[in-house]
């Protein structure tokens, strides 16, 4: 799985407050120095205080868990558009870290990180802690060199249930429908078809930190009998289920198609679930999504899910979303993590660039936006940054923002949420 340090420097084009208007306008962007985001060993560390980069007062630690590990790896270290960072292993800062990709640990670590960005600076801490969970064999570890920079539970060959602080999982092996009231863990990279459980599911679904891949497939749906298009792997997520630890890394240059479809119905490309009512957690997607032309074809893509109605948390979307010319009455709706959104959002991540160049007549109901395409009542957000550019056209070819400062697509009547706790470096 390629792994990679980043730090994004994109050069921001619109900056506008949440008293803007809806068509942005060109001006410089506000300088920031801020720490968006650390994953380490495919974790993502969270916030003392998710508020830090909001008031810039009180704590700026972030702290986060891997399982057991000699050696830590900085998958992803993003900060704000034109700013610098520096990593240090001690307080003094004294000991410069320049290869992030492997890092000695002994059971604790605290990386201290300084950003800035011309006259601005702000410093971070990151506390890392290795749990003592699921150890290999002693003859694995006796040297201390025992490297697990995946972040992955360790499961023995041939098992087929593995307990994990006190939940027994199922080891996913191979493509199976999930059973109600039971837990799932990966052992390895997997490939399983969309439309794995049709109704609620309560159990967890581990990836444990695997590459995880959702082929799409023509499903038809439990509740209205209609088939549709699909990419999502649980249909719904109930509010006792989980899904956490999911790695969906791409190569470079690959896209995932939607495919050239010419029928009247629904494409939705939600690799998660169709349907979060539960939580979704620690999951990092990079895949690239393309849609395809289509026909008089309802089309959502976002890279979680299509509706959330439960809490979703330290998450990153890195890939990137883009249309074909789309055809006579399509409508199109792309955003980053969900179509529809009534539920939380915290600590969650946008790098990606979102295209939609819909060309069909239900412009109306066409948009693209880079957090998600409706943010409705109870919606709440705790800690979500965007860094990506949205670019929406209408059906002449002209470009138009659809989006509210770029984090969601709303239509004059649409009230928004508290934005307070949302920054917008783009």
């Amino acid at each position: 799985m390629a792994k990679k340090i980043l730090a994004v420097a994109l050069v921001a084009i619109v900056a506008v407050s949440a008293a803007a208007c809806f068509v942005a306008c060109e001006e410089e962007p506000t300088p920031y120095a801020d720490l968006v985001a650390v994953r380490v060993n495919n974790f993502m560390a969270e916030w003392e205080n998710i508020d830090y980069n909001f008031t810039y007062e009180g704590s700026s630690a972030l702290k986060v868990s891997v399982p057991y590990t000699n050696y830590l790896e900085v998958n992803d270290l993003i900060v704000s558009p034109g700013a610098e960072y520096k990593v240090y292993e001690d307080e003094g800062k004294t000991k410069q870290l320049t290869d992030l990709s492997k890092i000695y640990v002994d059971g604790t670590k605290t990386l201290y990180i300084d950003v800035t960005n011309g006259e601005l600076s702000n410093s971070y801490s990151v506390d890392v802690t290795v749990e003592q969970t699921n150890l290999p064999p002693e003859s694995e570890i006796a040297d201390k060199k025992y490297d697990n920079r995946g972040g992955h539970i360790y499961i023995p060959d041939g098992a087929e249930t593995v307990e994990v602080d006190g939940v027994v999982y199922n080891v996913l092996r191979v493509d199976v429908l999930l059973e109600q009231g039971q837990n799932y863990i990966l052992p390895q990279d997997s490939t399983f078809f969309a439309g794995n459980f049709k109704e609620k599911f309560e159990g967890i679904f581990d990836g444990n930190n695997y590459n995880f891949i959702t082929d799409a497939r023509m499903v038809r749906l439990p509740v209205t009998d209609r088939y549709e298009i699909a990419t999502w792997y649980i249909y719904q997520l109930g509010e006792q289920g989980v899904v956490r630890n999911v790695v969906m890394d791409q190569p470079e240059g690959v896209y995932t198609f939607q495919g050239n479809y010419r029928l009247v119905g629904e494409a939705d490309m939600t690799p998660i679930c169709r349907e979060n009512y539960g939580t979704i957690e620690n999951v990092y997607n990079n895949f690239n999504y393309w849609g395809a032309r289509t026909d008089g074809l309802n089309q959502s893509l976002t890279a979680f899910v299509e509706y959330n109605y439960g809490t979703m948390k330290n998450c990153i979307f890195d890939g990137c979303i883009r249309s074909f010319d789309y055809a006579i009455d399509t409508t199109a709706k792309f955003a980053a993590f969900a179509y529809v959104n009534t539920g939380s959002m915290q600590n969650c991540v946008n790098t990606a660039d979102i295209r939609n160049f819909n060309t069909g007549d239900e412009i109306n109901s066409t948009g693209a936006a880079s957090i998600v395409f409706s943010s409705r009542a109870g919606a709440e957000y705790d800690g979500v940054f965007n860094l990506g550019d949205v670019q929406m056209a209408d059906k002449n070819g002209e470009a138009a923002k659809k989006a509210y400062d770029n984090l969601f697509f709303v239509r004059e009547t649409q009230e928004l949420p508290d934005m307070s706790r949302m920054k917008n470096y783009r």
